[in-house]
């Protein structure tokens, strides 16, 4: 996730987020913290979603060589 995706999920415009930055000391380091984590998280499940896949495939290749 960026800045840009960040804003169209909070439904805020990026002029408006960098008006907060602006006004608000420290916001930018927490939302740059949450964008971080989802990020993580996102890249995360991915790779459980391809490990699965994986497994999946080895599976059916099993069950051929029968």
């Amino acid at each position: 996730m960026d800045i840009r995706n960040a804003c169209k999920e909070a439904s805020i415009t990026r002029s408006n987020l960098y008006k907060y930055f602006k006004d608000m000391p420290g916001f930018r380091t927490e939302v740059d913290a949450i964008v971080s984590e989802v990020s993580l998280k996102s890249e995360t499940q991915k790779k459980l979603q391809e490990e699965a896949n994986l497994l999946e495939i080895k599976k059916m290749i099993l069950n051929r060589k029968r």
